[in-house]
Order: structure tokens, then sequence, then C-alpha cells
């Protein structure tokens, strides 16, 4: 693709980054690691759970704030659900670091297998970022399979998936299509101004494409 989508898709992904800091840094930063959710209750169920869930939110502590990846890799093995889940975000986005783009890829499919009605949203954050590094060079039929599974309105990350599927569209010359989707995100209310001047960037470029090649 050319340099202006090569750019817009550097700032996706960056957007995609700060988003998930701003909106749910708590569940990624050592501070808000210890707010995962203990039971209270007062059984010697919920007492061990308790202790459990202290147990691992130390040990996933100690092991970022020494970028022990080895470490965070051999404990989210033995980690519950939503303690693998944090602990897997950060060995993907480690792997991301250092280029490792299939690894972190694989990463982002484990995760995106851990789902469950109650940790979708951070499931889907994982199918997102896989998209996101597969958007070049990925299956067309099975990117759009997966996109999809984002695209409606009860999805916390629909716009951001319309912002991919605009730029899988191109990467076939559907520019027409791209832009319909990129529409719906300049049209909509509750979206983020860049993630708005980037569609409204993208409708220019893909509409001066469908021009050039009418004129043709």
């Amino acid at each position: 693709m050319s340099d202006i989508l090569d750019e817009v898709k550097e700032e996706v992904r960056q957007e995609k980054m700060d988003k998930i800091w701003a909106e749910y840094g708590r569940l990624f930063l050592i501070c808000g690691i210890i707010a995962v959710i203990l039971t209270g209750a007062n059984s010697a169920y919920n007492h061990w759970e308790t202790n459990k869930n202290s147990e691992q939110t130390a040990q996933l502590t100690n092991a970022l704030m020494v970028k022990d990846f080895d470490k965070l890799s051999e404990l989210s093995a033995s980690f519950d659900k939503k303690h693998a889940i944090l602990a897997k975000f950060n060995l993907a986005g480690n792997s991301l670091d250092q280029d490792k783009i299939d690894e972190s890829i694989a990463i982002y499919k484990e995760i995106e297998a851990m789902r469950t009605k109650s940790n979708a949203v951070y499931t889907d954050l994982a199918l997102l970022q896989r998209l996101t590094l597969q958007i070049d060079t990925g299956d067309v039929s099975l990117l759009r399979a997966d996109l999809n599974k984002l695209l409606n309105d009860q999805n916390t990350w629909q716009y951001m998936a319309l912002e991919l599927s605009a730029l899988l569209y191109a990467r076939e010359d559907k520019y027409d299509v791209a832009i319909t989707e990129l529409k719906k995100i300049s049209d909509a209310r509750l979206v983020s101004p860049a993630l708005k001047g980037r569609a409204s960037s993208l409708i220019m470029y893909f509409s001066r494409n469908i021009n050039e090649t009418d004129d043709k």
C-alpha cells in the first residue's frame, strides 16, 4: 500500500494501544492489577479463592516490575483466566516490541481462545490487535470473517473494526465499499477525534482513487 496507508495503519495501531491504556489501563498497569476481583465471602472456598487471587496478583506484579517475561510466560500457564489474559497481553506486547510479529499473533490467538461472556471485551481486543497485525498479509476471507465478529453495535471495538474493514476493502481495490465503512465512523457521535480525522482523510484519499480509475 501507499505511504499514506502505511501511516494510517501505524496510527491505527498506536491509537488502539493509547485507547487501551486510557480506558482499560487499570487492568494492565501494575497498580491496577491488585484490583482483580475478589469475592469477599467468608466460606472456606472463597477464602481459598481470595488467597489464590492475591498470590497470582503478587506473582504477576513482581514479574512485570522486573520485566521478567520468561517468568511471566511460565506463570501464565498456571494462572486463572483473568490473570493469564493480563500476562499474555504483556507477553504479546513484548514480542511486538521485538518485531516478533508471528509470535505476537500467536499469543493474541491464545487470548481469543480464552473467551467467556465476562471477559469478552478483552478477548475481542486481542482479536482486534491480531487483525491489525495481519491486515496486510492475511487471507482476506479469513480476516473478513473475524472482523465480522466485532462489527455490531454492542461491541466496544466496532469503530476500530470498521476502520480495519475499510483498509481491508482497500486492499482489494474496493474503494467505494471502503468509503461506506469509513462514513459510518465519520457520522457516529461517540468516536474519538483522531479516529474521525483518519476516516475523513481516508475517504478523501479513496475518493481520489475512484476518480482516477474513472478517468482512465
